[in-house]
Order: C-alpha cells, then structure tokens, then sequence
C-alpha cells in the first residue's frame, strides 16, 4: 500500500475520500511527500490519527495549506511536540483557529516563536490562558501585535514576570485598554520603565488602583505625561504619598484640576516644588486647603503669582500664617483685594509691615473693617499714603470708623 501511496498523483490525492483517508496505515501517512500533503483539504488532514500525525515530519507538517490546517482537530495537535509546533509555518499558525490555539498546551505554547506569535490575532491572544502566557519568552511577549494585545486577559496579565512586563513596549502599553492596566499588580507597575510610564493615557491613569499609585516611585510620577496626570482622580492624588508628590514636574502640576488639588493633603502640598506650586492653575489654587496653606514654605509662598493671589478666596487669605503674610511680596500685597484684606485676621493684619501696608491698592485699603484699622500699630498706619487713607474713609479727612487719625494726614 506505502509504495501506492506514494505515487498517487495530485488529481488522485484530490479525489481521496475521509473514509479512505482513515484506512491509511501510519506507514501510508509517513510515505506521503510534501507535495502531496499541499493538496490535503481541511476534511482529509481531519480523518487522520494521532499516530498518523506523530509519524509526520516537520517539513511533511509545514506543507500542509493554511486553509487544511482547520482540520487538526484537538487530538491531532495534542500529538504534535514543542519542536514540531515551533517548525510550523507562521502563516499556519496565523491560520489557527482560537478553539486550536486554546486547546495547545503549555509546553506547545513554549514552543511557538516570536515570529509565529507575531502573526496571532486579538482572538487568538484571547483565547490563550494565564499559565500558557507564563509559558511567553520575553521576545514572545514583545512580539505580540498592537492589535492583538488589547485582548490579554487580566488573568494573564497579573502573572507576567518582570523580565515580560520590561519587553513590553510604549506602542503595546498606549493600545492596552483602561481595565488592562488596572490588572497589572503594584509591583509590575512599580517596574515599568520610562518610556512605558510615558505611554500611559489618562483614561489608563485613571484606571489605576490606589495600591497601583502607591506602587509608582517619585521617579515614575514625574515621568508621567501632562496629560496622563490630568487623568488622576482626586481619590488617587489623596491616596499619593509625600514622595510621590514630591515627583509632581511642574509642567504636570500646570494642569491638575481643582478636584486634584483639593485631594492633596496639607502634608503632601508642604513636597511640592516651589516650581510645581507657581505652575498650579487660577482655576485649580482656588481649591487649595486652609490647612495646606498654612503650612506652605515660604519659598513656595514666595513663588504664588499676584494672579494667583488674586483669585484665591477671602476664606483661603485667611489662612495663611501672620509669618507668611509677612514675607508677601509687593506683587502679591498688591493683588489683594478689599475683600480678602477683609478677612485678615487681626493677627494677619500685625504681621503685615509699612511697606507692605503702602503697596496695598487704594480698593484694599478700603476693604479694612474699623476692628482691623484699631489693631494696626503707629508704624503701619504711618505707611498709609495719603491716598490709601482717603480710601479709609472715603474722604481725606481721617480714619472716621476707628477714631484714630492718620499720621500722614
């Protein structure tokens, strides 16, 4: 029979029913050329045995179409070895079905290449288990396509070594969704290199557990993109430690919302640069805490803009530390409005000198309430100008509400 086999023509192979095809001996397999095996359809690659496709070599196995490899049915590729698998053309591979791709086993996933994995699509990705993901030399991992990796499961994820997490690259980690990246475990994020911090989106920042951002070093926070950290929910910021914060650039502090400030514990404020604090929105200082502000440093105090100064709430001058208001500079005294110079305390308002008293707007001064005026030494009210003190009143004629007569009158 061997020797019939062999000679078959291509229109005789054609013809082969399943039913003849069972009949084949394994020796009537193992005799098949690879130019016959190029003629197999789906239905006679399926009729055969395990033993038939144990007998088969690697070239006889790559000759077989990628439209007839449908027909290696579970038990056809359970007798196929790692060797085997890894001689597979990729084209071949590529032609698997995901019910054929589930069904390999570990040690067959170990044996597929970086160029066969390369060639896998999103279903296929998805159908292959955790532990056969663990099986995924480094390169492997590396290998799979931006339009394949979107479809790892978590499962899989969270069991990728260090050594797979470092070879996965930017253009996989922008691709991957949202909900992958919250399966990554704090430990493999705290791993992520540069680059792959860089790549993270908002939506992907967004994603991100509490346990996840504590996981990220100082290092990895500044290697964020401006906009990935615009991403951070408020719970995040609240949930960053002092470290973290300390990691803030400037450039990513420019365009925290006022939700994210308002997350920033009075500790965590007291890391942030002085650079980071300068760069803080108008929009987003106006959510700064009292309890932060009074602990800011007075180089950061020293770096608020007089446009921040300007937009912060009565309630938030209040809290700065008579100290504070002390080291303000002329810019930032003269932001001040009547308003905010109102809600000084009288404590505030004695912290303030002569020559900051002078660089109040004639609009602030007016804001003074007859309480604050009477706590104000000789000193200070010497510093009035002439027409700061017309401000008081109204009128050149004095400090009427107080009964005190000023000075420079």
């Amino acid at each position: 029979m061997t020797s019939i086999v062999s000679s078959l023509s291509n229109t005789q192979i054609k013809s082969l029913s399943a039913k003849t095809i069972k009949g084949f001996s394994t020796e009537d397999v193992a005799a098949l050329s690879t130019e016959q095996l190029k003629i197999f359809n789906k239905d006679q690659i399926s009729a055969l045995e395990a033993e038939d496709i144990e007998a088969l070599d690697s070239d006889q196995l790559g000759a077989i179409s990628t439209t007839a490899i449908a027909g290696l049915k579970p038990e056809l590729l359970a007798a196929l070895d790692a060797t085997k698998i890894g001689a597979l053309g990729n084209d071949q591979i590529a032609a698997f079905s995901a019910t054929q791709i589930a069904a390999l086993t570990p040690d067959q996933i170990e044996g597929l290449t970086a160029d066969q994995i390369k060639g896998l699509n999103a279903t296929q990705i998805g159908s292959i288990g955790a532990e056969d993901i663990a099986k995924f030399s480094d390169d492997e991992i590396a290998a799979i396509s931006t339009k394949a990796i979107g479809s790892l499961k978590n499962e899989a994820i969270a069991v990728l070594s260090d050594s797979q997490v470092g070879k996965l690259s930017a253009d996989q980690i922008k691709v991957m969704t949202p909900k992958q990246i919250s399966g990554f475990t704090a430990g493999q994020i705290g791993k992520f290199s540069d680059e792959q911090i860089g790549a993270l989106s908002a939506a992907q920042v967004g994603a991100l557990t509490n346990d996840q951002i504590g996981g990220l070093s100082a290092g990895q926070i500044g290697k964020l993109s401006n906009a990935a950290v615009a991403g951070l929910k408020a719970t995040q910021v609240t949930a960053m430690s002092a470290d973290q914060v300390a990691g803030i650039t400037a450039g990513q502090s420019a365009l925290l919302s006022a939700a994210q400030v308002a997350g920033f514990s009075a500790t965590n404020v007291t890391k942030l640069t002085d650079d980071a604090v300068a760069a803080l929105s108008t929009k987003a200082i106006g959510s700064l805490k009292n309890e932060a502000i009074a602990v800011l440093s007075d180089s950061q105090v020293g770096k608020l803009s007089a446009d921040q100064i300007k937009v912060m709430t009565p309630k938030q001058i209040s809290g700065f530390t008579a100290g504070q208001i002390g080291k303000f500079t002329d810019e930032q005294i003269g932001a001040l409005s009547a308003a905010q110079v109102g809600s000084l305390t009288n404590d505030q308002i004695g912290g303030l000198s002569a020559a900051q008293i002078g660089k109040l707007s004639n609009a602030a001064v007016g804001g003074l309430k007859a309480t604050q005026i009477a706590a104000m030494s000789d000193t200070q009210l010497e510093g009035l100008s002439v027409a700061q003190a017309g401000a008081l009143s109204g009128s050149p004629g004095g400090c009427s509400e107080c009964g005190r007569h000023c000075q420079v009158l």
